[in-house]
């Protein structure tokens, strides 16, 4: 569970959210809407979102796109090198957890903002402090990062994931109900102090899910509730 907790700026779940990208620059952080951008995506993705990318990428002055292609800890300090020795202000993440972990790393290590634009939301992964990537021994390890500075979650692209990813996340979310009883155990068998503002946002996560009245996953109100769990 987070010790360290912070929010983002901006978070959208709704339909053409990546066109939205200009306007929360503006509203939220307006230094960076003429500055130096990376993106860091996986392979094939561009082509497949097309017209969501040729929208995101006309709202962006001077940028540059890198494919990643493993979740590596050395490629995700390298990006961080890059983005300190060109003067880069923002990356963005555009995929799944390949070229999210990576480039929250990344934007963590060189102290730049980091927005994220998921595909699917199988995980928490999104909105979480960590990042998993493979270090020694290709074995995968978990590094401290940083929560996003905004979200857009473009419903027209969740939408496009596979069904069992999106099972996957309703499923990750109803893992909270034991994880919880765990940390309790956990603390008490150790007589470690939990974090109760950490807590309570894991307890309302499953919540959220157990009362809403959201019920399928194909509606855009499906989505923006599993997407507010994920956050919780």
């Amino acid at each position: 569970m987070m010790s360290n907790y912070s929010l983002p700026l901006f978070m959208q779940v709704k339909e053409n959210a990546v066109q939205d990208l200009n306007k929360n620059l503006s509203l939220y952080m307006p230094k960076l809407i003429h500055t130096k951008t990376l993106i860091l995506t996986t392979d094939g993705l561009l082509q497949t979102l097309e017209k969501k990318v040729v929208v995101l990428l006309k709202q962006l002055l001077d940028f540059e796109i890198i494919t990643v292609q493993e979740s590596s800890f050395d490629f995700a300090v390298d990006v961080a090198k890059k983005v300190a020795m060109n003067n880069i202000s923002l990356i963005i993440g555009l995929g799944g957890g390949t070229a999210l972990d990576t480039a929250k790393y990344a934007a963590f290590v060189a102290n730049v903002a980091y927005i994220a634009i998921p595909t699917t939301l199988s995980n928490d992964g999104v909105a979480s402090p960590v990042s998993v990537l493979f270090a020694e021994n290709g074995r995968k390890h978990s590094f401290t990062s940083k929560i996003p500075d905004g979200l857009l979650i473009d419903t027209d692209i969740v939408f496009d994931a596979p069904r069992l990813l999106m099972k996957a996340g309703v499923g990750d979310t109803i893992s909270n109900y034991t994880a919880l009883y765990d940390w309790k155990l956990g603390c008490e068998e150790n007589s470690d102090r939990p974090n109760d503002f950490a807590y309570m946002l894991s307890e309302t996560a499953f919540t959220s899910l157990l009362y809403s009245e959201a019920k399928s996953l194909t509606t855009v109100p499906g989505i923006q509730m599993l997407a507010q769990c994920h956050w919780s």
